[in-house]
């Protein structure tokens, strides 16, 4: 798939769901490194560097502006499918996405993990979340 095709992708995820969302378009005016697109999600500054399955990592520019962001709060990274980067901001917005210090790609293996602890957590759907009666006198 190419480049652009994800960047649309991320781009109408983002806005489907209410986030701000503006795609760079480089040129000599929009500075080194800046990321394919700025989103602003619920408040949470994200910035998204787009790159082709295959295709190289961040340039060094693009690294810096990445951990820039990072140091300031914000969520960036780069990412190489739409369902990735818009599933990362979901997460962070709930808690669920730690603070990304290293690393510039976004890796979500470890999401199995976290979703079978909360499904494990989670009471079963068909069972109430009150047994009875008695479990509202309040003593």
């Amino acid at each position: 798939m190419a480049e652009r095709d994800i960047r649309s992708k991320i781009r109408d995820g983002f806005r489907q769901r209410g986030w701000l969302v503006e795609v760079q378009h480089g040129s000599a005016f929009s500075g080194s490194g800046r990321p394919d697109i700025l989103a602003c999600a619920q408040g949470l500054f994200v910035g998204v560097e787009v790159k082709r399955p295959r295709a190289k990592g961040a340039t060094p520019a693009q690294a810096r502006r990445i951990q820039k962001i990072r140091e300031a709060g914000g969520l960036a990274f780069v990412a190489r499918d739409a369902h990735s980067a818009i599933r990362a901001v979901e997460l962070r917005l709930r808690g669920e996405l730690p603070y990304m210090s290293d690393g510039l790609e976004l890796d979500l293996s470890f999401l199995d993990e976290v979703e079978a602890q909360a499904k494990a957590e989670a009471p079963p759907e068909d069972e109430p979340l009150i047994q009875s009666p008695e479990e509202l006198v309040l003593e």
